[in-house]
């Protein structure tokens, strides 16, 4: 087969194409896909793991479970995906919080802070 009959898709096509980032497991270190989730606009249903805890002081709205998918969590999921106005309000939110504690301008500040007090 030529190699030009196949596309080589990358995480901005995957994103791009899902209605909700799933990420079930219990053991992570930071989650990249929670930031990467929000940057990238999309709902999240995500497991209660350790470290989401700092990330959810911070003010996200995710659909969280611990490690049981209950009715609820359905039920919201359904809204979050028939719900333009519901999902557009949770996606804003996220994506102005993941920007105002993770973007690249916060790292460059922080790395500056740490440089100037070395």
């Amino acid at each position: 087969m030529e190699k030009d009959l196949f596309k080589l898709y990358n995480i901005y096509d995957v994103y791009n194409c899902c209605d909700l980032v799933t990420l079930p497991s219990d053991v992570e270190g930071f989650g990249n896909p929670v930031i990467e989730a929000c940057a990238f606009r999309k709902p999240l249903f995500v497991n209660n793991y350790p470290v989401l805890k700092d990330m959810l002081s911070k003010g996200f709205d995710f659909i969280i479970i611990d490690k049981e998918v209950g009715r609820d969590c359905i039920e919201r999921v359904y809204k979050v995906l028939t719900d333009d106005e519901c999902k557009l309000k949770m996606l804003e939110k996220n994506y102005k919080i993941a920007k105002r504690f993770y973007s690249m301008e916060v790292l460059i500040e922080k790395l500056k802070e740490i440089l100037n007090n070395s």
